[in-house]
């Protein structure tokens, strides 16, 4: 963990709660628990105001166009064109380093401890809720089929949604535990049914290792729930009860990597961009803008593969139905627009109206193989809010080009407190830990009392510092609370901190790589998970961290 160092400079602490916490903040030395830090390979945020767009070029075929310089590209910002300021190339490989274990009773949510920093990841999410049941057989078969092409090399996450977002895979697992379970499954089932744990350690001598049989096991389970509480619930969830934070969760969970990132949803339905209540777009716009701020790609593949109207025919040519609903051909014409809709609004793309979705994920897969990086400072000075459209193009004749289509020029956070707490709630019940902040966090054996002490160690590349005055402002939320396996919450607390910091104060800490703060509460009955979500004001960058409480200590 961070040890403080002396000299400490004046926080100051805004209560959320009435619950008081013994809360001290320290200057820490990011590189003493032997974490490999993000920051090695970046800058500490002292602004927010460039802009970053991700491009994939490919050419009429399909293949990525490798051979652009910055002279090759132009952008223009709400008509204006801008000067593109830095531009890299990413190429999907790992970039590999050694990853120090954690010390004991330390917990993580730094990208790279498992097998590198991968400079490409896709995630894929079946879609159970927004599916019906037939089209989710078929599309369930289509996602086994393509876990069974993977390669070594591929860096995914798998998602399934029912009810819950059901985590199959997680991007830092071993690749090769995922290849060996899907192997293990269609060794049994070549249909690409589900198979029970019990049964895979059946079919190989000797057999499959704990590991193994632990992704099995969660395969199963994830596809399960997309079946049997997608089905019951089809068209009955709420988007802001389930769809819409699996995605934003997603989005928060990948945000920590760099580069490109996408996320490839199997579904048969996406909720319109316009047509709903003032209040409904607005969340469905929030969900767009969190997945372009963390440069996440949204790729939709229509689950109900090559369909034909039963209705549209010589006898019957049914547009609308009597209270005005789009049925038949209409209807399934316009969900396709609204899936290019989500997807050209973040980079990606959409696929329907094909029987071959294991051939789109794949091709999703492949098309963040070279991604170019532009950044630029904007000219317009107005921080407003307002929607900027963005529009790229290329000096070659004969290529495709994929880019997210614009920003809010603005500070993504909300402002009131209430609001700000129950952002962090949220954030906490996600199953996915938040990795824009890394965040470590160092838990205490509770004491004969039942209190849990604990450090929360903040990296500063995660933290944004802005210039005002002469001085550096920084500002962030913390939020910590007690939680069952389950996710009942047993009460937490939230707390605002900001610093106005001289420049020797952010040159410390600049050179001390970040901040801790140490805090004691009691321990509920029935806790079994301590979780902590750290939020950066000025960017809205968040990280989060589970900790285990019942494992030894």
């Amino acid at each position: 963990m961070l040890p403080p160092l002396p000299g400490g400079f004046a926080m100051r602490v805004a209560a959320f709660s009435r619950r008081a916490w013994a809360v001290g903040l320290f200057l820490a030395v990011a590189s003493s628990d032997n974490t490999p830090r993000a920051a090695a390979q970046q800058v500490l945020r002292a602004t927010t105001r460039m802009v970053v767009v991700n491009v994939v070029v490919t050419d009429k075929k399909g293949v990525p166009v490798r051979d652009l310089r910055r002279e090759d590209f132009a952008l223009r910002d709400g008509g204006k064109e801008e000067q593109i300021a830095t531009l890299s190339v990413q190429d999907r490989q790992l970039k590999s380093f050694a990853a120090p274990p954690l010390p004991p009773n330390v917990f993580s949510n730094q990208v790279g401890r498992h097998g590198g920093i991968p400079t490409s990841v896709t995630a894929i999410l079946l879609d159970g809720v927004e599916t019906n049941f037939t089209d989710q057989a078929y599309a369930r078969q289509q996602f086994i089929k393509l876990l069974g092409q993977l390669q070594p090399h591929d860096r995914v996450a798998l998602f399934a949604l029912g009810e819950h977002l059901r985590v199959i895979q997680d991007f830092t697992d071993d690749p090769a535990i995922l290849l060996e379970a899907v192997r293990q499954t269609r060794s049994k089932l070549p249909s690409a049914d589900l198979l029970m744990p019990a049964e895979a350690s059946k079919t190989q001598s000797p057999p499959p290792s704990p590991a193994v049989m632990a992704t099995v096991g969660r395969l199963n389970t994830g596809l399960l729930d997309a079946v049997v509480a997608g089905s019951a619930s089809f068209g009955l969830l709420s988007l802001e009860d389930v769809l819409l934070p699996a995605l934003e969760g997603i989005g928060y969970h990948l945000s920590g990597l760099p580069g490109r990132k996408s996320i490839v949803w199997v579904t048969g339905w996406v909720p319109p961009i316009h047509g709903y209540s003032s209040l409904e777009m607005q969340r469905i716009w929030h969900t767009i803008e969190i997945l372009n701020h963390n440069d996440v790609a949204l790729y939709v593949i229509d689950a109900r593969g090559l369909f034909t109207d039963p209705n549209f025919n010589a006898e019957n040519r049914v547009i609308s139905g009597g209270n005005g609903a789009l049925v038949g051909l209409n209807a399934m014409t316009s969900t396709i627009l609204d899936m290019n809709v989500w997807a050209s609004q973040t980079g990606g793309r959409a696929f329907a109206n094909t029987n071959d979705l294991a051939g789109a994920m794949r091709k999703a897969l492949d098309e963040s193989e070279v991604v170019y990086t532009l950044g630029y400072y904007p000219t317009h000075g107005k921080w407003n809010g307002e929607f900027r459209p963005i529009k790229v193009s290329v000096d070659r004749k004969g290529v495709d080009l994929g880019y997210r289509q614009g920003y809010f020029a603005g500070a993504e956070v909300t402002k009131g407190p209430m609001e700000r707490e129950d952002f962090l709630r949220a954030a906490a019940h996600s199953p996915l830990d938040a990795t824009g902040i890394p965040v470590s966090v160092r838990v205490e054996t509770p004491s004969a009392r039942r209190k849990l002490k604990f450090t929360i160690s903040i990296d500063a590349s995660g933290l944004t510092f802005l210039p005002s005055n002469g001085t550096k402002k920084l500002h962030f939320d913390v939020w910590a609370g007690q939680y069952s396996k389950e996710g009942e919450s047993y009460g937490g607390t939230v707390r605002a901190l900001s610093a106005d910091l001289r420049e020797s104060n952010f040159q410390r800490i600049q050179r001390a790589g970040g901040v801790t703060l140490t805090m004691e509460e009691p321990l509920n009955n029935g806790t079994e998970e301590l979780r902590v979500v750290v939020r950066d004001l000025e960017s809205g960058a968040i990280g989060s961290v589970r900790v285990p409480l019942k494992s030894p200590l």
